[in-house]
């Protein structure tokens, strides 16, 4: 699958636009539905942002967020305590379109992700 992701991220970065390229102004977000599949436990979901949305995200990072801020080890076995639905409404706010909610009862953004 990250080979996919890979492709489309080049394919991206390759196509200029403006002063920048078409990778510079997206975000790739890539996730799984569910932490490990055996037990179909959906808690402690990792996910990966390629692209900085015309400069809203900082990239080149690792960030750990929740239960997971500060640990090592296989510290993405646990929930971290941070639904995905603020990752939806930071990447809404990175697209232009003002939220500061997805979903009901999950409100908030992840302001760590910023530039």
């Amino acid at each position: 699958m990250y080979e996919q992701v890979a492709r489309l991220a080049k394919s991206l970065d390759e196509a200029v636009e403006g002063p920048g390229t078409a990778l510079d102004h997206s975000v790739i977000a890539v996730g799984n539905d569910m932490n490990e599949g055996s037990s179909h436990y959906v808690g402690g979901l990792p996910f990966v942002l390629v692209g900085s949305c015309g400069g809203y995200f900082k990239t080149g990072r690792t960030v750990q967020l929740g239960a997971w801020q500060g640990k090592s080890g296989e510290y993405w076995k646990g929930d971290g305590e941070v639904p995905h639905n603020k990752l939806l409404a930071s990447i809404g706010n990175a697209m232009d379109i003002p939220m500061d909610s997805f979903g009901e009862g999950y409100a908030g953004t992840l302001d760590e992700l910023k530039a």
